[in-house]
């Protein structure tokens, strides 16, 4: 493991914490071929490799922070089909 690696692993620790195995996994599919990822990611990764640390994900109420994809997010609960009782 050479130390660029260590750094973006202790990096995803630090900024996903639990998720962060998960996140470097979404790395190495991205460097395979970034259409393996989502648009959000995609941007996300060029940006960490390319020097630029993008913002936590989980940081609010930053108007300056760069916004990752376009898609607005939708409510799963909007598109539930109503029944009857």
């Amino acid at each position: 493991m050479n130390s660029n690696t260590k750094e973006l692993s202790a990096f995803f620790e630090e900024s996903f914490g639990s998720n962060a195995a998960y996140v470097e996994g979404l790395l190495n599919r991205y460097k395979k071929d970034p259409n393996l990822v989502d648009d959000t990611w995609q941007a996300y990764f060029c940006d960490l490799l390319n020097g630029i640390v993008p913002q936590e994900a989980t940081t609010v109420g930053k108007e300056d922070r760069r916004e990752y994809g376009s898609k607005p997010h939708r409510s799963d609960r909007d598109e539930l089909p109503q029944y009857s009782r």
